[in-house]
């Protein structure tokens, strides 16, 4: 059962991988939505691939949800996660807040202390 599990992880991956680097974002989105309510719990390729693509209009709001999504699953100390998640606020002109300070305070801030 558990080889299963991995095999309908990698299709997922593959399947959000595909559209996001074809320009399909919120699509890539959907799929990411989709993976978890059919109980498929991302990892860390699956973040990179949905966030590791060029940001379009209207990202910043699932690109939010993504970001919780991470944070949730304590996958945002993943160093692939969190520098696709910069990347990803960066192209779509977003400015990380955390607590009120800004991107560079918290990435500073994160890189001396942990997140």
């Amino acid at each position: 059962m558990e080889n299963h599990h991995l095999h309908c992880r990698i299709v997922w991956n593959v399947m959000i991988g595909v559209c996001a680097e074809s320009g399909h974002g919120y699509e890539a989105f959907e799929l990411f939505r989709q993976m978890q309510q059919e109980g498929f719990a991302p990892d860390p390729m699956t973040y990179t691939s949905i966030l590791n693509q060029n940001a379009s209009n209207g990202a910043l709001e699932w690109v939010r949800e993504v970001h919780t999504c991470a944070s949730n699953s304590k996958l945002k100390s993943d160093v692939r996660v969190g520098n696709a998640l910069v990347n990803m606020y960066a192209k779509s002109g977003g400015i990380l807040r955390k607590h009120g300070m800004c991107l560079m305070e918290w990435l500073l801030g994160t890189s001396f202390h942990g997140p």
